[in-house]
């Protein structure tokens, strides 16, 4: 039977998620496309099949125009209850654009329907050796395992489909897998997030 998962960007405006999507897209094999009605004019989604651990899936994924924080809170709701993963941009080049991410993180724990299951990866946009102790330190803060941190490259695509190879095998892996099997290969905080100590939870309510 074939599965089906939700995948959505996430991040600050400005840092590329829009660039990083229209890559995925111009590189995977498309099943179904559609405009969001509900986002904007600018949000949009399509639809890949990809195949790991012996299952076939569908990923389902959102450009949805930074409404999925920034909109009602109906909307915002309605955006992260049914995802299966999150990928949150950060780029160098864009002001507090990395800790900024923790809003999405905390609206993810407070609205996702299966957030024990939810993967985050963190795709960090033009970062070098000098910068990246800031990334590392935003990585341990949350509990994001070093494998779902990708170094990518807007201008040349580098790291893009390495990216979304790891992410998709992320969630079916943690989705399919039998619990014995999931727990020795993604156990707490592998892949589960959990958020830091002190850290208000109702950044969106």
């Amino acid at each position: 039977m074939e599965r089906n998962y939700t995948l959505i960007f996430a991040g600050q405006h400005g840092v590329g998620k829009t660039n990083i999507f229209s890559c995925l897209k111009r590189q995977l094999p498309i099943t179904e496309e559609e405009v969001l009605s509900s986002v904007s004019s600018n949000g949009n989604q399509f639809v890949t099949s990809v195949q790991s651990h012996g299952v076939v899936a569908k990923v389902s994924i959102w450009d949805t125009a930074g409404m999925e924080l920034n909109g009602s809170l109906g909307m915002t709701r309605s955006y992260f209850k049914d995802c299966h993963g999150i990928i949150l941009v950060a780029n160098r080049n864009v002001e507090s654009s990395l800790h900024i991410l923790s809003d999405w993180i905390t609206a993810a724990q407070n609205y996702c329907n299966h957030v024990n299951r939810l993967v985050i990866s963190l795709w960090a946009v033009d970062y070098d050796s000098e910068n990246m102790p800031l990334v590392q330190d935003f990585l341990r803060e949350w509990h994001i395992p070093d494998n779902l941190m990708v170094r990518i490259s807007i201008a040349n695509g580098n790291g893009i489909m390495d990216g979304f190879k790891t992410v998709a095998d992320a969630m079916i892996a943690i989705n399919e897998s039998p619990p014995s099997l999931r727990d020795s290969l993604y156990s707490p905080p592998n892949i589960l997030v959990q958020p830091p100590a002190g850290k208000n939870s109702n950044c969106c309510s």
